[in-house]
């Protein structure tokens, strides 16, 4: 497998390859929060506005699940609730569950 093919697979590599087709200069950023990555990465975009660190941002999100499976999947020590049922708010919450 060619070198390209490791690099162009790394979660951080689509910042980077944006940039570089558009000819983008200064720092280009993966955000990586779980849900919020988006809204983070706006947040943090129009912070290096107002602050001066640029003078244009280019901020956004995409979620891609992989692998692609169906159904509910816990697995032990993640943020997944182990009996898939959500409890907000409530003394028996046991972390987390999304689907």
């Amino acid at each position: 497998m060619a070198c390209k093919n490791y690099i162009g697979n790394d979660k951080d590599y689509l910042a980077t390859r944006i940039a570089y087709k558009l000819n983008l200069t200064g720092p280009a950023l993966t955000i990586q929060t779980a849900c919020s990555s988006s809204l983070v990465a706006v947040h943090m975009a129009c912070e290096s506005l107002r602050s001066g660190e640029c003078s244009m941002a280019i901020a956004g999100g995409i979620g891609i699940t992989f692998p692609q499976t169906g159904g509910y999947l816990y697995q032990k020590g993640m943020i997944f609730s182990p009996d898939g049922i959500c409890r907000p708010f409530d003394a028996e919450a046991k972390r987390y569950f999304c689907w």
